[in-house]
């Protein structure tokens, strides 16, 4: 049996993709081990995937340290953990001799992807978005193939575009079981607000000024983090901290979606058709991907994009009226998108590269 490596965290949209191969790899005789922090999302995630599907991806806590542009003390004492981290990658990877290194990003995934290369593991790497960011640049030099989500003018045989995995299961949702998680009715419009695995403050807060006017026409699933909860008491309107195994149904049951503009999302929404409004995360707190990322999707009639600088309570409920008119053609131009098959891409690269 061939022995593989996932890593990738913390964030959901580090490890989602990672998981919806785990099937396919089971299917393919692969045995299975997770790199990640101990207290990372990646833990939680993998740990909850094993309950479900009584199956025994062994999860290893490593050290590590996250990377900043900034002047910080704590570079420092990051770059220690970093160090520890990669020899305890080369102690695991020592044990068990895993035939490749498949890492979805983020700075968890730097110790273990040098050390493979210390020990000649082949190492797949996946971009999700159309920008890198400075642990997958790190990570893209060493790596022997570099997956894209997107589609790329690059002309190199390193780079193969594949799409982003999407969770099969999230297509078998159904619209019924949606409603009845949310004690909802199928007699108004349904909106899906999501701020990513962490949840988003400005549009909690959006939603949470705007809610007693959207109440009256509709009904609002509304995903907003850990510990993020808004005190909105009211029948039409639905607060969860981060949906698990009912995300397939709350998906099927909504009608248009108000999300930031991670990766993981929007082709989790595109593969579903579902008409987006994004609020993709202002470049002061990112290096802009969530806004190059929401714009190719504007671009190609999927969604609509509002900047958070221009948003207002008037301007999110005439955008939110318009998507719904225009739900046919978003839908359409969806229909119209070629999507890979990026689990099957994935898998038979890895089984190509695998030692």
């Amino acid at each position: 049996m061939k022995r593989i490596v996932l890593t990738g965290g913390g964030t959901a949209g580090h490890v989602i993709p990672n998981i919806a191969l785990i099937p396919e790899l089971i299917k393919n005789d692969w045995s299975i081990h997770y790199i990640g922090q101990s207290c990372g999302i990646e833990h939680r995630l993998i740990e909850e995937w094993n309950m479900r599907n009584e199956y025994n991806v062994q999860y290893h806590s490593i050290s590590c340290g996250k990377f900043r542009r900034n002047l910080s003390f704590k570079n420092i004492s990051d770059l220690n953990n970093i160090r520890t981290g990669y020899k305890e990658c080369l102690e695991i990877f020592s044990k068990f001799q895993p035939d490749i290194l498949f890492s979805k990003g983020g700075f968890v995934s730097v110790p273990p992807a040098y050390a493979a290369r210390k020990k000649n593991i082949p190492i797949i790497t996946h971009e999700s978005d159309i920008s890198s960011g400075l642990a997958n640049k790190m990570i893209n030099r060493i790596a022997d193939k570099t997956c894209l989500s997107f589609p790329t003018k690059k002309k190199t045989k390193k780079l193969i575009y594949t799409g982003n995995p999407v969770r099969r299961e999230l297509l078998n949702g159904t619209k019924k079981k949606g409603l009845k998680f949310c004690d909802f009715n199928d007699k108004k419009p349904v909106i899906l607000v999501m701020g990513g695995s962490q949840g988003s403050t400005f549009i909690n807060d959006l939603v949470t000024k705007t809610v007693p006017y959207l109440l009256c026409k509709f009904q609002i699933i509304h995903l907003t983090g850990k510990n993020n909860c808004c005190e909105v008491d009211h029948e039409c309107y639905k607060g969860i901290e981060f949906a698990g195994s009912e995300m397939p149904d709350i998906y099927a049951c909504a009608d248009v979606v108000i999300s930031r503009a991670g990766a993981n999302s929007l082709f989790e929404l595109l593969a579903l058709k579902k008409p987006m409004i994004l609020i993709p995360l202002p470049k002061k707190y990112s290096r802009g991907d969530q806004i190059l990322n929401a714009k190719y999707f504007s671009d190609h009639g999927y969604s609509d994009m509002l900047l958070q600088k221009n948003i207002t309570t008037e301007k999110l409920i005439d955008q939110i009226t318009y998507s719904l008119e225009e739900k046919d053609r978003y839908e359409e131009a969806m229909s119209k998108a070629s999507i890979p098959d990026s689990i099957k891409m994935i898998v038979d690269l890895l089984n190509e590269y695998s030692l």
